[in-house]
């Protein structure tokens, strides 16, 4: 809980027994509606340095000529 505003902090860490049993809980409920305005989001910890490294200005990929091949 946030003291300040007295709201929550909006995310939680969960720790499970086997990778599996991570992915199966994350393929069942990443997406789910919790109401109109809120969809309940999934993230593997593993995403997190993924997440970290993205760079604060945007950088256009380069346009490679399509080939047929």
């Amino acid at each position: 809980m946030d003291e300040a505003t007295n709201q929550t902090k909006g995310f939680a860490f969960i720790e499970y027994m086997t990778p599996q049993e991570a992915l199966n809980a994350c393929d069942k409920t990443h997406g789910y509606k919790l109401d109109k305005s809120h969809t309940f989001a999934v993230n593997m910890f593993d995403d997190f340095d993924k997440y970290d490294k993205v760079p604060d200005e945007y950088v256009a990929p380069e346009v490679k000529p399509y080939q047929p091949t």
